[in-house]
C-alpha cells in the first residue's frame, strides 16, 4: 500500500489456503526518531484503520513495526482483536534489536501479529546477516 507517504510503508497481498483466502500484509514503517516521528504515527494509524476496515480474522501482519507494546499506535493493533504471535507463545522476552554481537538484543520490534482465524504455532528471532535486525521466524496456522 502507497499512500503518498515518502517511504511505502505496507504491502498488501492475498494467500490463498486450502482453507480460504488470507489477507497478508508486510508492514516497515519509519524509525519514530523525531524527523520522522509524524510519517511514524500516520503509518502505525494507517495500518490500524486497514485491520479496521477489512477485518481481522483471516489476517498475517508481519514486520518492522519500529514499534513496542508501549507504543500506541500499536497498542491499537492489538486492541483492534490482532494477537502477537510472540505473546502468545510465551517468547515476549525474544528481542529481535538490534542485531549484533556488540550490543546485545533489548527491544522488539518486529513482530508476527495475527486475527482471529490465525494462530502462531511456533516463533523465534534468530541471529542473522545483511539486517541490523534478527530474524524472525514463525510458523502460522490457520483455525477451521
Amino acid at each position: 500500500m502507497w499512500d503518498g507517504q515518502p517511504t511505502p510503508y505496507m504491502v498488501q497481498a492475498t494467500l490463498w489456503s486450502p482453507g480460504g483466502p488470507v489477507a497478508v500484509r508486510l508492514v516497515h514503517t519509519l524509525a519514530p526518531f523525531p524527523a520522522y516521528w509524524q510519517e511514524w504515527s500516520a503509518a502505525l494509524a494507517a495500518v490500524d484503520r486497514s485491520v479496521r476496515a477489512n477485518g481481522d480474522a483471516r489476517v498475517l501482519m508481519v514486520g518492522d513495526f519500529n514499534a513496542t507494546w508501549g507504543n500506541a499506535g500499536f497498542a491499537a493493533l492489538l486492541a483492534a482483536g490482532l494477537t502477537d504471535g510472540a505473546a502468545a507463545r510465551g517468547k515476549a522476552t525474544d528481542m529481535t534489536w538490534p542485531n549484533g554481537a556488540i550490543v546485545p538484543p533489548f527491544v522488539r520490534i518486529d513482530h508476527v501479529l495475527t486475527g482471529a482465524r490465525l494462530t502462531v504455532t511456533q516463533i523465534a528471532a534468530k541471529p542473522g546477516f545483511a539486517s541490523d535486525h534478527r530474524y524472525l521466524i514463525a510458523t502460522v496456522a490457520l483455525r477451521t
